[in-house]
């Protein structure tokens, strides 16, 4: 495991949680929501053999602070930030870029803002809601877990939302999957050091997540014409496990949109968790496949 550096960078409203690793071009790692740098560590150790890795928490969320949370976290501010960070870590030098759920969309809006500054980028199952057809039901539906946050509580708005991603309730809901059942509560105290302060952050950052950002991510359109113009430097992963779940058609989608090439990841959603060894590899064929390295 190689040693991992920590600075803070100050951005305009706000502190961004950055954690570096290795050695050699920068590998900028953009976190989904409500997750934070911590679930890409994994990865980052693995590659940073090759890259210098460069990983962040989404501001608003863990350790990423803002000063005033009344004004709007949007994709394109998410996006400065992340063009902040290059500018910071890798000035004059473009990078390789993966983001990951709401994190890939983020990586798609720094790559149509600041092209010149991306190698590459490797978007993994982004939730481009806000391109489809049912943009107007999915907008809807997730005004419906938002409204339920606040009238029952995160337990109920997870579940729903988990519902959502699993194709169980929703615009894209299979009757087939049958009924939601709640997800486990894991016992903080049986976990790892680690792992639970990861959790912990985690659960800590529902409320914002629920009430704010899965809106704001949900809704956003990538700008589809300008990405078209970088095709040939973008790909979208989608997990080998993924197939028949709404996030399986939204990554698709995006990929047909764009025009850009796709690649098989090993796991779901979540196979940077699950599966980090064989993820990491295939970030790095990826990236050894557009020779920006």
């Amino acid at each position: 495991m190689s040693s991992t550096s920590v600075e803070v960078l100050h951005v305009p409203n706000g502190r961004l949680h950055c954690e570096v690793r290795g050695s050699g071009p920068v590998l900028l790692l953009i976190p989904g929501a409500p997750v934070d740098a911590g679930s890409l560590a994994g990865v980052a150790d693995r590659l940073s053999d090759r890259y210098t890795t460069v990983s962040y928490d989404l501001r608003g969320l863990s350790r990423s602070l803002v000063d005033d949370d009344s004004e709007d976290s949007t994709v394109e501010v998410l996006g400065d930030d992340a063009h902040r960070v290059l500018d910071h870590f890798s000035p004059g030098e473009p990078a390789a870029v993966l983001g990951c759920s709401g994190g890939a969309l983020v990586a798609l809006e720094l790559m149509a803002r600041h092209p010149k500054q991306v190698r590459a980028v490797v978007a993994h199952e982004p939730p481009a809601m806000g391109i489809t057809p049912e943009r107007a039901e999915w907008a809807s539906f997730i005004g419906q877990i938002r409204t339920l946050h606040r009238q029952a509580g995160m337990g109920p708005a997870m579940n729903m939302f988990i519902g959502m991603v699993e194709g169980r309730v929703g615009p894209a809901a299979d009757p087939s999957h049958g009924e939601v059942s709640p997800p486990p509560v894991a016992d903080l105290s049986e976990m790892p050091p680690d792992a639970a302060e990861s959790l912990g952050r985690m659960l800590g950052n529902l409320d914002h997540f629920l009430g704010s950002l899965l809106l704001t991510l949900g809704t956003y359109q990538p700008d589809i014409v300008t990405l078209r113009r970088h095709q040939d430097a973008i790909t979208v992963g989608i997990g080998t496990e993924s197939v028949g779940q709404p996030l399986h058609r939204l990554a698709s989608l995006v990929a047909e949109e764009i025009g850009c090439g796709i690649a098989d990841f090993p796991g779901a959603h979540q196979g940077f968790a699950d599966h980090t060894i064989d993820f990491a590899e295939t970030i790095h064929r990826v990236i050894r496949s557009r020779d920006v390295v």
